[in-house]
């Protein structure tokens, strides 16, 4: 609860800030990328609090992401590494903790604040990061199954961990979604082009807990290719 109040915090801050500038404005923004069984598309409504060489901008971001056959492994970093907190990045993975569940298919719906961190090489390229920071997910049960049966059960319904929050590595919480990008804006057009590569973690909760009490498995895409359109507005709409 404390990291989240800190992230409501800033998004309170930025907001507040924008709303006291004249050189902020908006862009509506469309991607779709797909690798290895799964599809990844994203409708964004971004808040660019600044128009200068770097910018920081706030967004909406719906992630809706599709995939077949999949597995998906323990998610908490108290398992995987057996620690809680940013050092979870710099553990090695402790594999007799680490189990895995088979997910015929997943359909997941999320929407999520994220943060955009762009750098204009000049008017028509520039080159940036976005990152999702917490929201929420939907989607409906679906049977999986367990590779090493718990008690003679071999399959179990799980659904989507309906809040998301970026914290650190295998600490965090829920679907989030991030991309690396490069964008190209034509000469005096509202639209522009983006390429790049999205890095989309899915996350499921089992009805049950299974092995060493857990109920959190998580699925961890590669990097998957991008391309996007965008329409950039005079001024912020939110």
């Amino acid at each position: 609860m404390k990291n989240t109040g800190i992230l409501l915090l800033f998004i309170l801050f930025v907001l507040n800030a924008s709303a006291q500038r004249d050189d902020h404005y908006s862009a509506l923004e469309a991607t779709f990328g797909a690798s290895r069984g799964h599809v990844l598309t994203t409708a964004s409504h971004i808040n660019y609090i600044n128009d200068a060489k770097f910018k920081v901008g706030i967004a909406l971001r719906l992630n809706s992401f599709v995939a077949k056959n999949k597995k998906f492994s323990t998610a908490p970093a108290i398992l995987t590494s057996g620690v809680k907190g940013p050092q979870a990045m710099f553990k090695p993975d402790i594999l007799e903790n680490i189990d895995t569940i088979a997910v015929p298919k997943v359909v997941t719906h999320s929407v999520n604040v994220a943060v955009f961190l762009e750098y204009s090489f000049n008017n028509n390229y520039a080159a940036g990061f976005d990152i999702d920071l917490f929201g929420v997910t939907l989607g409906g049960a679906t049977p999986v199954n367990l590779l090493e049966p718990l008690d003679s059960i071999q399959t179990v319904m799980a659904k989507p961990t309906r809040f998301n929050l970026l914290l650190v590595s295998d600490n965090d919480i829920g679907t989030l979604n991030s991309e690396l990008y490069a964008r190209y804006r034509p000469d005096n057009s509202d639209l522009y082009g983006k390429l790049g590569v999205s890095f989309y973690f899915s996350e499921l909760k089992t009805v049950r807990k299974l092995w060493l009490d857990n109920d959190r498995f998580r699925y961890k895409t590669p990097l998957t290719p991008l391309l996007g359109v965008g329409y950039v507005t005079p001024k912020s709409l939110f």
